[in-house]
């Protein structure tokens, strides 16, 4: 019953700082060096990173153009297309999505 009570406070929190917001676009990163890809979360498809964007800045493995203005999305309370996954699991049972339960795994420190 307690970790119920701390997925719902969790999840409170996520949605006060936008609907959209998950951690994993922040924290969570896969990187497929032979094929020059990364992506946040294992739903969302994986994308190129440019390289005109690693060779500005190397931390484009992980924080690309393309992830910044999800991230972007998210804080303005938007719902990135690419994390569909979550939201339709929200939106059609009272279930906790990987949504909330990856922020509470990498934000261990909300309670």
């Amino acid at each position: 019953m307690q970790e119920l009570t701390v997925l719902n406070n969790l999840k409170g929190e996520l949605n006060s700082t936008g609907c959209g917001f998950c951690l994993a676009k922040w924290t969570q990163v896969t990187i497929h060096l032979q094929m020059g890809e990364t992506h946040s979360c294992h739903h969302p498809k994986t994308h190129k990173v440019p390289l005109a964007e690693l060779t500005r800045n190397p931390s484009a493995l992980h924080n690309t153009r393309y992830k910044k203005q999800l991230r972007r999305e998210m804080l303005e309370g938007k719902r990135p297309e690419e994390c569909e996954y979550c939201w339709n699991v929200e939106d059609s049972s009272d279930l906790f999505s990987d949504r909330i339960y990856k922020s509470n795994e990498l934000g261990q420190n909300h309670t």
